[in-house]
């Protein structure tokens, strides 16, 4: 719940009604009360809610209602659930098989058969098929509720559970088909790692933004300019900026010298702009317009309207702004709520 809360919740609550079921059948439902610990790691949220108007379940409620949703998809219930259905059974066995589709519908037929074997016989794997079963279809049956994009990141700690999935299945299944489907999984993960390897841009100005090379190299072009002093701000789609941040925080460590003011307006300020999101290129997106969203936020949060006195255009669309203010427009305070930092990890 702390790492991914789109993960935890889910995951927290088919825990809590597997406990019940489990306890109750051993007769031992007294111990669902040492369940209240759980009360100490999560106390953390408790507090943020109390002192925010609840600004968190009201976040969650208006995204399960489909009130506000990052992504929200405007479909019937029933195209969402087929969606669901497709994305369990290609995307979630897809972390395993690197989404080769064959793979998965062999991956997704052995897992059914071996399941259907276990239960046949009773088998002493069978929990194990039953209790992974149930919450991977309790994980994805649960993506219903919600009315965006189910993100990668959501379903990737299921992961070990698979791997879980292979080893029961090396138990019981041919020996030679077992090791055909763990090679043919060993090697579609292998050519994807050399892949991925072999793809590796080594010119930094045509990187991924996300990638620690580029965002090294926006934070020297920052700190090579000839002041000693500036403030800067950072704009990405996720409004976040984890990646400049860290870049810029490491180089602000290096170069102590040089007085640096995140997010505050100063004579020397910069402003480092992400490009638009690969979703944001559709003409129908607000994105879709160079600098549309940026430029709002330049004028609206920053509070900066004059044109910059140089700018620095990558390659991948990335941008660096540089502005010389004066005193007065120094006294215009930008936005106090703007996200200033990973204060909430």
């Amino acid at each position: 719940i702390q790492f991914q809360m789109a993960f935890g919740v889910p995951i927290l609550i088919l825990t809590t009604l597997y406990l019940i079921y489990f306890l109750f059948k051993k007769g031992k439902l007294f111990h669902l009360f040492f369940s209240l610990i759980l009360i100490i790691p999560l106390s953390t949220f408790l507090v943020f809610e109390l002192r925010n108007n609840f600004i968190q379940f009201n976040s969650i409620k208006n995204y399960i209602l489909g009130i506000e949703s990052h992504g929200k998809l405007n479909i019937t219930f029933f195209q969402l659930a087929a969606m669901r259905v497709k994305e369990m059974t290609t995307d979630g066995l897809g972390i395993v098989t690197q989404n080769n589709s064959y793979l998965t519908v062999l991956l997704l037929v052995v897992i059914i058969a071996g399941a259907y074997t276990a239960f046949k016989k009773k088998d002493k794997l069978l929990p194990i098929f039953l209790i992974g079963i149930f919450f991977y279809l309790g994980f994805w049956g649960s993506t219903i509720l919600f009315k965006g994009p189910v993100w990668n990141y959501y379903y990737l700690p299921f992961i070990p559970l698979l791997i879980l999935f292979l080893i029961a299945l090396g138990i019981r299944l041919n020996k030679i088909f077992f090791y055909l489907i763990f090679i043919l999984i060993y090697a579609v993960n292998l050519q994807t790692a050399v892949k991925d390897i072999n793809s590796y841009e080594s010119n930094p100005l045509k990187q991924d933004v996300s990638t620690w090379q580029f965002n090294k190299l926006v934070a020297e072009k920052v700190f090579n300019g000839p002041e000693n002093k500036f403030g800067y701000f950072i704009f990405t789609p996720d409004l976040y900026g984890y990646s400049p941040r860290f870049a810029l925080n490491f180089y602000q460590k290096r170069n102590k010298d040089t007085k640096v003011y995140p997010y505050q307006k100063k004579t020397i300020t910069y402003l480092i702009i992400a490009p638009p999101p690969a979703y944001g290129r559709d003409p129908n997106s607000i994105w879709f317009q160079k600098n549309t969203n940026s430029k709002l936020w330049k004028s609206n949060d920053v509070r900066i309207t004059k044109e910059p006195e140089s700018e620095i255009t990558f390659e991948n669309g990335f941008v660096i702004e540089k502005y010389r203010l004066s005193d007065a427009e120094i006294k215009v305070e930008p936005n106090p709520f703007l996200i200033k930092d990973i204060f909430f990890r």
